[in-house]
């Protein structure tokens, strides 16, 4: 999923607009940062994760049970939010909390002989716990939205709001 971070601010008068707009890009400047560095952790906890020896033998064994046991301890022990495990064809073999990943980074699993045994799928945070970091940091209300610009999550009420196309602005209430 592509999503774009939302920095709201109020504008009072015309001669605020240029320290709104120099606010709101430092604001997404933050956000841009901050979701990279969660997608580096992310790739780095599954290149990490990817080396478990338990992991390789549950792959191994096919066993649906042991599998899910390996990813949601994995899951756990490196205080993920959510993994998932797709053999080659893209099929889900184990998940967890994989409802709404977010900020992901996909490593592919091979055997020692290097054929592909699938791909692990990892996220690190949460879409709302990466809003909060950046409300917190920026001091803005902030929201997600989807590409077609439709609000899904966000630290202010989004009901009835409509963003402006890319590259126009718009007055928010």
């Amino acid at each position: 999923m592509i999503a774009l971070a939302v920095l709201v601010t109020e504008v009072t008068s015309e001669s605020d607009t240029g320290k709104a707009d120099a606010r709101l890009a430092a604001g997404l400047e933050t956000a841009i940062a901050i979701y990279d560095r969660h997608v580096e952790e992310a790739r780095t906890a599954g290149n990490e994760l990817g080396r478990d020896p338990e992991l390789g033998a549950a792959l191994d064994s096919g066993d649906e049970a042991r599998l899910n046991g390996v990813a949601a301890r994995l899951a756990e022990q490196h205080d993920l939010a959510a993994l998932q495990i797709t053999d080659q064809g893209g099929g889900e073999l184990a998940a967890v909390d994989f409802t709404e990943p977010f900020a992901t980074a996909e490593v592919e699993l091979q055997a020692p002989e290097g054929s592909s045994l699938g791909t692990l799928t990892v996220s690190t945070t949460s879409s709302s716990d990466y809003l909060l970091e950046i409300e917190e940091l920026t001091g803005d209300d902030v929201a997600l939205a989807e590409a077609s610009g439709v609000p899904f999550a966000g630290t202010a009420p989004a009901e009835g709001i409509e963003l402006p196309s890319n590259g126009e602005s718009a007055d928010v209430d």
